[in-house]
């Protein structure tokens, strides 16, 4: 996906509804840039022409975060998002919710003023922080058990994410999840179910 500033493009080739749709955009924005630089993009598939973009959305940027901005006509609100917090990988959707109801929301923003705009931007600088010290302990913690694996003779998933290790009937199983590694440890004997075969395994004899 690329993004593309309306700047840069020729909208001459955009059909009716895209140009009334881009236009209302523009005028949000226009707006916005009252108080705090923005800009109109479209976002496009990589080999996709210019007039089948994705959607398009109103970006800025905040203390090297990326933010978009969105206006509802029905609410008469605007709303601010950071999409930098959708890059983490060893976090959940839980963990963000948790760490969203732990930070104060600021209010609605019904009119533009910039210190309105700012103290959303703050909101999501100190959700963000948060959301990376955990996404680097998850992987820290991750990267240590597969450091610890290295060595061993693991039979792996097809996808890289689990496999298990087998040893003198033990079987040792993980699964990599978002936030840590789940393991298992169970018995794996193929014995006759038998009398015999019981008393040879309670005297640890297999």
């Amino acid at each position: 996906m690329k993004n593309l500033n309306i700047k840069d493009i020729d909208t001459s080739i955009l059909n009716e509804f895209q140009s009334r749709d881009l236009s209302n955009l523009i005028k949000v924005n226009e707006d916005f840039n009252k108080f705090y630089p923005s800009n109109v993009f479209l976002a496009v598939s990589e080999d996709a022409p210019i007039n089948c973009y994705e959607y398009t959305y109103i970006g800025t940027t905040y203390k090297n975060l990326n933010f978009s901005i969105r206006y509802s006509e029905h609410k008469k609100k605007y709303t601010i998002y950071c999409e930098d917090l959708r890059k983490f990988q060893n976090v959940t959707t839980y963990t963000r919710r948790e760490i969203e109801k732990k930070t104060k929301e600021p209010q609605n923003i019904g009119v533009l003023n910039l210190k309105k705009i700012i103290s959303w931007f703050e909101y999501y600088v100190e959700i963000y922080k948060e959301l990376e010290k955990a996404d680097r302990n998850n992987a820290d913690l991750k990267n240590a058990f597969l450091d610890s694996i290295k060595d061993l003779p693991v039979i792996w998933d097809y996808d890289k994410k689990g496999g298990e290790i087998v040893k003198n009937g033990i079987v040792f199983e993980f699964k990599i999840e978002e936030t840590y590694v789940r393991q298992i440890v169970k018995l794996d004997y193929k014995v006759p179910n038998t009398l015999e075969a019981f008393f040879k395994l309670a005297e640890n004899k297999y």
